[in-house]
């Protein structure tokens, strides 16, 4: 819990840091500035599921150099069945029934979820980010004496992943589908009553 309380105070504060932009086919992230982007290091499948990889780094002549991000981003044309908290807790299952957490937050409002491992030696944050036609995942790598440090990149990469459009359910159509409804019905329910109370008080005055 309180490792999850020190993550939520360093992803709300949040200074201006120069970046690097990665555009990718649906969106875009920034990185921070000590990260390159060697585009030989993409690459694009054109599959049912179309989605694109790459490596970030910042020494283009030691790409075993840490720190280093590497991401995988996935086609998901139509919004699922299934809110983005309940999508995002499924995605990161996938890892942890091998693998447990250190930490694990996931932000059903934001869309997003930040998962903290140790994996032989290093420490790996990985960031999985829901948007309208597809879901980012990205996995930042360093070693583990640089945790503390790498939290302000990690709330650069979360605040910095713009999709075209965000993620929406069929459940969260639904619900504002509803809401809407019942607005309008509130409405004019007020009208109605309005039109009841000075119809008596029109009535009441000419008696």
């Amino acid at each position: 819990m309180k490792k999850i309380l020190v993550i939520l105070i360093l992803l709300i504060w949040n200074p201006i840091i120069s970046q690097t932009k990665v555009k990718l086919r649906d969106l875009t992230f920034s990185v921070p500035s000590e990260f390159h982007h060697f585009t030989e290091q993409d690459r694009k499948f054109d599959l049912d599921f179309y989605h694109e990889t790459g490596k970030i780094f910042t020494d283009s002549v030691d790409l075993e150099k840490f720190p280093k991000i590497q991401y995988q981003y996935y086609e998901n044309p139509e919004s699922g069945l299934k809110s983005a908290e309940e999508v995002l807790r499924n995605l990161n299952k996938i890892v942890t029934k091998d693998i447990n957490a250190d930490s694990l937050l996931i932000n059903g409002t934001e869309n997003y979820s930040l998962a903290k491992y140790s994996i032989m030696g290093k420490s790996l944050f990985e960031i999985k980010s829901l948007g309208k036609k597809g879901w980012l995942n990205l996995q930042y790598f360093d070693l583990p004496e640089n945790d503390d440090k790498n939290f302000q990149n990690i709330r650069t990469l979360i605040n910095n992943i713009n999709h075209s459009g965000s993620y929406e359910s069929d459940y969260d159509k639904h619900m504002k589908e509803s809401g809407k409804s019942s607005k309008w019905a509130l409405i004019f329910l007020g009208i109605a009553l309005l039109g009841f109370f000075g119809r008596k008080l029109i009535k009441k005055n000419v008696a």
